[in-house]
């Protein structure tokens, strides 16, 4: 099977479209209708629904999307291992982050693996849930993920601990005091993270008398540090989004202290291939700089 066909299908798939597959893979749509053709007549069978408004999978196309991702991967694997042995240094990597990760881990790691290995290309799935982010993961969308323990029950590679932390507005009653309690939070309006998006907070927040005083939910945690500096109410967040945006606001640890355990979840179907190798190493050292610094806590586990 031609697996060049098999990496068009797959981006088709993922983008809806083979306008936008084409674009990012260089090819005309003409040219991608025709390869998505060929496939089908290879295999015998019909794997795309075609409409105005894009492409999706068959049946038959969902019975066999995670055999063909599995099939294109070995490939890109092969293709990244003869590279090596010749000395090149080339591939892909596709990966997924959370916000927070997103916002303040993953910048630093793409700019010095970008800086080491100019020649592998990078792509990122942003997304708002552990949830949704673990779903990528399963379905072979992505190789790897930054998210936390809370999103999923496989070891992964554990990173670091990043508390959990209340937040108030600079000058604020609580802003003196080394910890603080739910109860004691609970006296004030509540700037909440959406449900769903970070199950460390949900966990924490959900049924307690915090959440009772909610006056305002969003999925951006930079939207809610700013409500909180505004002194609108105080809130629950994850530690590292304090540490890199703390003017105006006060971080405060939970008694008893709350904490997330941040991890590189991989799909352990799949064999990291080599660009996927030194990904992982730098961003174990990057990891390791925030430790070093402060802004992180050595992993528990």
């Amino acid at each position: 099977m031609d697996t060049e066909k098999c990496k068009v299908l797959l981006r088709a798939v993922d983008t809806g479209s083979f306008t936008a597959a084409a674009e990012e893979l260089g090819y005309t749509p003409s040219g991608v209708t025709h390869m998505m053709n060929a496939l089908e007549e290879d295999l015998g069978v019909v794997l795309l629904r075609r409409t105005r408004s894009g492409v999706s999978l068959t049946p038959a196309g969902e019975d066999l999307i995670e055999p063909i991702r599995e099939l294109a991967a070995a490939a890109d694997r092969m293709e990244q291992s003869v590279a090596e042995l010749q000395g090149i240094t080339v591939g892909h990597v596709l990966f997924a982050s959370g916000g927070s990760f997103a916002r303040y881990l993953v910048p630093d790691v793409v700019r010095r693996f970008k800086e080491r290995y100019p020649q592998i290309s990078l792509e990122l799935t942003e997304d708002t849930g552990g949830t949704s982010l673990r779903q990528a993961i399963v379905d072979g969308r992505v190789s790897m993920a930054f998210l936390t323990r809370a999103s999923t029950e496989e070891p992964g590679i554990p990173l670091c601990t990043d508390d959990i932390l209340a937040v108030v507005p600079e000058g604020h009653p609580l802003a003196e005091k080394d910890s603080v309690t739910l109860e004691e939070l609970a006296q004030y309006p509540y700037v909440g993270l959406k449900l769903d998006y970070d199950l460390d907070v949900q966990r924490l927040v959900e049924g307690s008398p915090l959440e009772k005083k909610s006056i305002l939910v969003s999925h951006d945690e930079q939207t809610i540090l700013a409500m909180v500096k505004e002194g609108l109410g105080v809130s629950v967040v994850a530690g590292m989004h304090v540490a890199f945006s703390s003017e105006g606001v006060v971080g405060i640890p939970f008694r008893p202290p709350c904490k997330r355990d941040c991890i590189l979840l991989l799909n352990d179907r799949i064999k990291l291939s080599p660009a996927e190798r030194k990904f992982v190493e730098v961003a174990q050292e990057v990891v390791a700089e925030l430790i070093e610094d402060g802004i992180v806590d050595p992993p528990r586990i």
